[in-house]
Parts: C-alpha cells; structure tokens; sequence
C-alpha cells in the first residue's frame, strides 16, 4: 500500500507539471497564433485599401476613356499603356485572393472540426471529474474501514510479539542442546575411528605372520623331501631302522597336517578379522546416521540400539567360537609336543645308529620350534582381540547410557516443538485472514489506481505520438538534406574524375599516334640504308669492273688494261696506288657499317621502350575501362537517388501540411483544455488536498502492514525450514531401516552359514580324534611286536634300470591325484591317495598304491602279522625295492655308482 500511495503521489505531482507545462505551450501556441491572426487582418485591410483604389483608378480609366474625343492622341497613348498595366496587377490581386480565399475556408472548416472533436474531448472531461470525485468518496470510505482494521491489527501484533519472543527463547535452547549432542557425537566416532585403525594395524601384523608362516612350511616341505631322499639312502643299509622311520614320517606328515589345519585356521581369522571390518565399517555408518537421527526421533534410536546390541551380541558369539577353536588347537600343540618329547628320547636312544641323520633331525626341530613361537603369538593375538573386544563391550555400556540421555532429551525436544507447532498454526490462521482482508483493499485499491493510469496514458499517449511525428519529420528532413548535399558533392567529384579521365584518354591517342608515325619513320630509314646498301655494293662492282682510276705515279703501274684480259687484271691489282684507293674504301665502309649497327641498335632500343609504353597503356587502357564502368554504375545509382528525393520531397511537403493542420487542432484543443482547468481547477484543488491527506494516512498504515508482513514472511520460512528437515529426517530414516532390514538378512544367512560350518568342524574333530586313537593304538602294537629278520644284502638284486625307471616315473607323473583339501587319507592297501596343493609330489608307485612314505599309509594289524611270517618278510622286500626304485628316479644318473657303493660296504 506505501508503494502505491508513493506511486500515486508521484504520478499526481508529474501530471501536475504535465500540465503546467503544456498550459504554458499553449499560452505560447495561442499568442503566436494572435499575433498570425492580426497580420493576416492587417495584410487583409491593406489589399482591400489597395483594391479599393484600383477599382477608382478604374473608373477614372473608363471615365476618361469615354471623354477621349476631346484629349488628344498623346494621352490617349499613355492612358491606353497605364490602364494595360493596371488591369494585369488587377487580375494578379484577383487570382491571389481567391487562392487566399480558398485557403482560409479550408483552416475555417478544419478549425470547426477541431472545435467539435474538443468539445467531444470537453464531454469526456467532465465525465472523468465525475468518476474521480466517486473514488475519492470510495477512498475515504476506505480509510474508514483501514483504521478499523488498523487497531485490530496493532492487538494481534501485539500478542504474536510475545509468542515470537517465546518462541525464539526455545528455538535457541533446542539449538544449544543439539549442538551439545552433537559435539558428544562427534566424540565417539572418533574413538570409534581409532579403534578401527588399531584393529586395522593388528590385522596387518597377522597377515605379515600368515606369510612369514607360510615360507616356514614351504621351508620345512623341502626339508621333508631331502628327508625323504637321505632315508631312502639310510634305509638301503639299515633295515632295523625301517619301522621308526616310518613312525617319524607319519608323525611328521601329521604335523604337516595340523600345520594345514593352522594355516586354514590363520585363513579363518583372517576373514573373521575382515568381518570385523565390515561390521565396524557398518557400525561407524550406523554412528554418523545416529548423529541425524538422535535429534529427531526416539522410536529410530531404541531400534537402532537394539539392532547395535545384537550385533555386540554376534560378535561376542564369534570371539566366543574362536576361543573354543583356539582352546582346542591349544591342546592339540600339548599332544603334538608330548610326541615329539618321546620322538626326541628315541632319537636320543639311537644317536650312535644315526649319526648321518643328526642333522636332518636338529633343522625338524628347528621348524618345530618356529610353529611352536607362531602357536605362541597366535594366542598373544587372541588375547589382544579379547582385550579390544573388552574395550568395545565399555564403549557400547557409555553409548548405550548416552543414548539414554540423549532420548530424554529428544521427548522433551518434541513436546516443546509440537507445542510451538500448535502456535505456530494458529499465527498461520491468523496470518491468512489478514492478507486476505489486505488482498481485497489492495485489489480495490488497484481497480481505481489503473483507472487514473488509463486516463494519464491517453494523455501522455496523444502528447509523445505529437512529438514523434514532429521529432520524426525534423530527423527525416535532416537525413534527405545530407543525403541530397552528399549526392551533390559526389556527382561533382564524379563529373571531375570523368574530365580527367577523358584528357588522359585524349593524351594517350595522341602519343600513340605520334609512336607509330615514329615506326613508321624508322621503319622507312632502314629500307633507305638497306637501299643504300645495295647501291654501294653494285657501284664498288661497277668501279671494280670499269677500273676508272686516276694516274699513278709509280713506275709500275700500267693505264691501258684490256678489260677481257684476267691476267692483266691480277697484275692491275699488284699496283700500290689501287691498293691504298681500295684501302680507304674498306675503311669507309666500315665506318659507315658501324654507324649503321649503332642506329640500328638505338631504333632496336626505342622500339622496345615503346613496345613498354603500349603495355603500360594498354593496362591503363582497361583500368580506365573499369573505372568508366563504375562511374556509370554510380551515375546510374544517383539517378535512382535523385528520383528517391525528389519521391521525398514531395512527401515532405505533404507532411508539411498535416503538421500545418495538426498545429491547428493543437491550439484549439488548448483554448477547450484552458476553459476546462478554469472550471475544474478549484474541485481539483480541494480533491488534492485531501487526497493527499489520504496518502499520508495511508502510507503510515502500509508501512505498518509492511513489517507485519516481513515477520510473517521470516516465521513462514523458519516453518518451511524446520518441515524440510523433518522430510530429510523421515527419508533418512526409512533408509536407514531398509539398510537395517538388509544386514539382519545377511546376518541370518551368516548365521546358518555359520552354523553349517560348526558341524562339519566338530564331525571332521570327532573323525581325526577316532583317527589319532587308531594310529595311537597301531603305533603302541607295531613297538610292541617283534621286528622280523631281513634277508642279506648280496642276495638283493643291483642291477641298474635307470631308463626303465624314468619311464616309470613319467607315467607316475601322468596318474591323476586328489587334491581336496577335506580328504584325511585312506584305510588299508589299494586306497586313493589323498595330497593338499602345497604338499610336496609323491615319489613314483610301481606296483603297489600306497608307500611307507605317502599320506595313506597305514601299519598292519597284529591279526596279519600273526597269521603269516612270510607275509611280513615279502613286504619288507618290496619295501626294499620300492627305497631302491625312488633313489634311482631322485638321482637319475648316479643311481648305479649309489649301489655299487652299497655293495661294497655290504661287502
């Protein structure tokens, strides 16, 4: 409402000068057209004073010409001569005036048409004053209802002042407390942060271990295989010692085993350690969106400490598994340590028997010793994890009390916002029935506010399309004058290049046809010297043949010669005299030769210049043409101009005459617009006065509403703001419970796989404890039971068969093995033989499916042993033989020299 009582003032105050401005230009306008008036009056008595006289002189003319009889001819003369004079002015001021005539009836009828478009226009005035006195009526009415509105207004003011400060005092108490969570937060994802690098450090140092660990068993692999190749060796010459060889191979390859078996489980920690990853990388997830979410709802918090809780609960259900998995390898290492005590008595024992293989054996030991320090940093480990896990179990409790706090105060956050919704709404009511009471004054106070706009436009309208018609004329007239002074002065520039191209071109022929009147004569001097040339040479021929000399002195010279005579000729020449007179001829001759060339090359010069000289004129020749023929194209395009100008001029003129009769209807439209201010001026006086008042009035009101409106505005968007952030919550949250909903998925199925997974342990733990029971009680039966004699060893066969064993050994090569790493072995002879990925190849079978040396190698039962003596003797043979067969497949060439040396110590 300020604006538009602001518009409104200054559109009045601009109208106000309007109009002042045009009285004034009227005032001029009429007193120019006075003082026109009074000449053409002026202008008007003296023609009619002069016709006057002419028609006495006249009469006098006629009078005396009719009393000619008594004057004499001399008169008669001079009247005849004044009254021919007379009568051509008469006529002239005859024709003018009636063109003069004609002109004023025609401004007479256009003034009268002017003077009833302005009463028209007078009409329409006097309906407009009628319409504004209306809405000034309306206009007060209004401000009775405005002041009204006003007081009622000042009141709700009043009370949403007290409700804003209130609201504003718990806004920014909810602020600080948020803050504060905040801050708390923030907090524990950096400790949680920490832990998770921590964790991350520790699995990095198991992973290193797991490797260090792995080049261990791939050292003590190639141990066992040298081991492998020394016992064949030592078996050959000691058959007493065969069966604790055995024994120690089996118990190494059940080292090998559990070394297999600590290495899955090292794998095991491995990917539970990387499970711990995940769920800490879910729970530092979980914390940021807690952050979100604890400043929102509580429902979400308790579910989510809940979910938090179960995970807590999960975990310490793994840690507690790989305790018991821990435990159980624990005891194994003390069975695997209480064996190798009495695997070390024995080796004790029979020092002096194995004295070759002392070695072999300190470097076993050696790798023992390292499995066992693993074993021992493996449990350190453990005990890390349990105290990490402990520290994690403090943390939940502090997490889950803040938690508490923190949904304390997120109920009472509710309340108080629920609380200030309610307010809220009710200033929102109250807020639209006011701007909808505003809307409708605004609106009526347009209505009449575009009805003055219209009526000020059609002034301002009919005033601009004035000035730019006469704005327009004036520029129009300008451009034709420069154009017309511009064509001017290049018809007179191109009329000056036209008569300098002409002489030139005037010059041109005529030194041409100077230049070839010149070839012409040069041409004409070499057919005379040509002519001359000839001439001479038939006269030298004449002279020669005629011998017409003068007398010579010398003796010699004979006078009378007979011309028929050749001889007399030969001796004519041999006279002195003749030879000087040819002599000098010679010389004239060439003198007159050189003359000749220089002319020649002086004409041949020239003649080249001037053979230049056409070029150049000739190339001027076309440049001239050119020129010529853009002079005609600009000529051409004047003409065109000429014809525009004078089209131009002639619109000029007419445009002379509309302006002429539009000045007219200008005046009078001034003289009725004058009669009408007279009339109006003092209703329009007191109607400003107090529309004046009104506007001040007004403006005080709308400034008013102004700020009511602001404050509205600023509550209106802290209310979208805080509705926008509810929106953001809300999504947040059924994310993050669809995020929920997924991981209890995945952890059902990890559960069930977890569950899979514990009983084919503790079904493959029941199978290797029933197994190392059974190798337990055949170990105890074979120390127990006699050892049979072995035959000697020269009987033995020690022949070489290298190539019929390296064939052997490339189809063992070629025959397929198991390598599943659940296969534990095989029972009795003929079994499938069983091999992890990284354990070390077998050596080759011939004949028999299972070796002493191989994973499926199992002792025989008293019951065989007893049965048959002979059994046990054609086992030890071939026993023997297979150690033989495997020495020469490992040693290729030097499988011969091998048994020619066992042969001899036999021996």
């Amino acid at each position: 409402m300020n604006v538009t009582i602001g518009e409104l003032r200054s559109t009045l105050e601009k109208t106000k000068i309007v109009q002042e401005e045009e009285e004034q230009a009227h005032q001029d306008e009429i007193e120019s057209l006075n003082n026109t008036v009074v000449s053409l009056q002026q202008q008007i008595q003296i023609s009619k004073e002069n016709h006057e006289k002419d028609l006495k002189i006249c009469k006098i003319c006629r009078g005396k010409s009719k009393v000619g009889f008594l004057e004499s001819s001399e008169i008669q003369v001079n009247l005849d001569n004044n009254d021919s004079g007379l009568v051509k002015i008469i006529n002239d001021t005859k024709t003018k005036m009636t063109s003069e005539i004609d002109k004023r009836n025609r401004e007479i009828e256009l003034l009268k048409t002017k003077i009833s478009e302005l009463t028209e226009a007078l009409c329409t005035c006097e309906e407009r004053a009628a319409n504004l006195q209306e809405a000034v009526a309306l206009y007060s009415n209004s401000i009775s209802v405005l002041e009204q509105s006003r007081n009622e207004a000042k009141c709700q003011i009043d009370n949403q002042k007290v409700t804003i400060g209130n609201l504003q005092w718990a806004l920014v108490d909810a602020k600080t407390d948020i803050d504060s969570l905040r801050k708390k937060n923030e907090e524990h994802v950096a400790t949680n942060q920490m832990l998770m690098e921590d964790i991350e450090d520790e699995s990095e140092f198991y992973r290193k271990m797991a490797e260090n660990l792995h080049k261990d068993y791939e050292k003590l692999q190639n141990l066992n295989f040298n081991l492998e190749v020394e016992h064949c060796d030592s078996l050959q010459d000691v058959d007493s010692m065969e069966h604790q060889m055995n024994k120690i191979k089996l118990l190494l390859r059940l080292k090998e085993e559990q070394l297999k078996k600590l290495a899955k489980q090292k794998k095991c920690y491995e990917e539970v350690i990387g499970h711990f990853k995940k769920e800490m990388g879910m729970m530092a997830q979980q914390l940021g969106d807690l952050q979100q979410v604890l400043t929102l709802s509580n429902e979400t918090a308790h579910q989510e400490s809940a979910k938090i809780m179960k995970a807590y609960q999960e975990v310490q259900s793994q840690n507690e598994l790989l305790c018991s998995k821990l435990s159980v390898s624990e005891q194994k290492e003390q069975l695997h340590e209480s064996k190798i005590a009495e695997l070390q008595l024995l080796i004790n024992n029979k020092e002096v028997e194995l004295s070759k293989h002392n070695d072999t054996i300190s470097n076993i030991q050696k790798t023992l010793n390292d499995s066992i320090r693993s074993n021992e940093d493996l449990q350190k480990t453990v005990k890390c994890l349990n105290e990490t896990v402990n520290n994690l179990q403090c943390d939940m409790k502090q997490y889950e009390e803040e938690n508490c706090a923190s949904k304390r105060s997120c109920q009472q956050f509710e309340l108080q916002i629920g609380t200030y919704c309610d307010k809220l709404e009710n200033l929102k009511r109250s807020l639209e029935e006011k701007t909808a009471e505003s809307l409708k004054l605004e609106m009526a106070y347009n209505n009449e506010k575009r009805q003055l706009q219209t009526v000020q436009r059609q002034l301002h309208e009919t005033e601009k399309l004035v000035q730019q018609s006469q704005n327009s004329l004036v520029e129009t007239l300008d451009e034709y004058k420069q154009k017309l002074t511009d064509s001017d002065e290049n018809n007179a520039r191109l009329c000056i290049e036209c008569d300098n191209l002409q002489s030139q071109i005037s010059n041109l022929t005529r030194k041409e046809a100077v230049k070839d009147l010149e070839i012409k004569r040069y041409r004409k001097i070499v057919g005379d010297l040509k002519s001359t040339m000839m001439e001479l040479n038939t006269e030298l021929n004449k002279n020669l043949a005629q011998k017409e000399l003068k007398g010579c002195k010398m003796p010699n010279c004979r006078k009378r010669i007979d011309k028929d005579d050749p001889k007399s000729m030969d001796v004519c020449l041999t006279c002195p005299c003749e030879v000087e007179f040819y002599q000098k001829m010679v010389e004239n001759l060439k003198n007159a030769l050189t003359d000749l060339k220089t002319q020649l090359k002086d004409a041949q010069d020239q003649n080249q210049l001037l053979a230049d000289q056409l070029q150049q004129k000739d190339a001027q020749m076309l440049d001239l043409k050119q020129s010529k023929d853009n002079l005609n194209q600009k000529l051409a395009q004047l003409q065109s101009e000429n014809k525009k100008i004078d089209q131009l001029e002639k619109e000029l003129d007419r445009l002379g005459q509309e302006l002429q009769t539009r000045s007219m209807q200008l005046t009078d439209v001034k003289k009725s617009a004058n009669e009408i201010n007279s009339s109006n001026c003092v209703q329009l006086a007191c109607a400003q006065e107090e529309i004046s008042h009104l506007k001040n009035e007004l403006s005080n009101y709308l400034n008013k509403q102004y700020l009511l409106k602001k404050e509205n505005d600023q509550l209106q968007s802290e209310l979208t703001q805080l509705n926008c952030t509810l929106c953001c919550c809300n999504d947040k949250i059924k994310t993050m419970k669809d995020q929920i909903d997924q991981n209890l998925f995945k952890i059902k199925n990890l559960c069930a796989e977890k569950e899979a997974l514990m009983r084919k342990n503790r079904e493959l733990i029941n199978e290797l404890r029933s197994r190392d029971n059974v190798t337990a009680d055949k170990q105890k039966r074979e120390i127990q039971g006699p050892i049979p004699p072995l035959p000697p060893i020269e009987n033995r066969p020690t022949k070489c068969k290298c190539r019929a064993n390296r064939q052997a050994c490339c189809a063992a090569k070629k025959a397929p093995t198991c390598a599943s790493p659940c296969s534990l072995g095989s029972q009795g002879r003929g079994g499938a033989t069983s091999f992890y990925e990284d354990s070390p190849r077998s050596s080759p079978d011939f004949g028999l499916g299972s070796e002493w040396y191989s994973t499926n190698f199992q002792t025989q039962t008293d019951s065989e042993l007893d049965s048959d003596e002979d059994y046990c003797v054609n086992a030890l043979e071939q026993l023997t033989d297979q150690m033989r067969q495997s020495n020469r497949t490992w040693t290729d060439g030097k499988c011969c020299s091998n048994v020619d040396r066992r042969t001899s110590k036999h021996k």
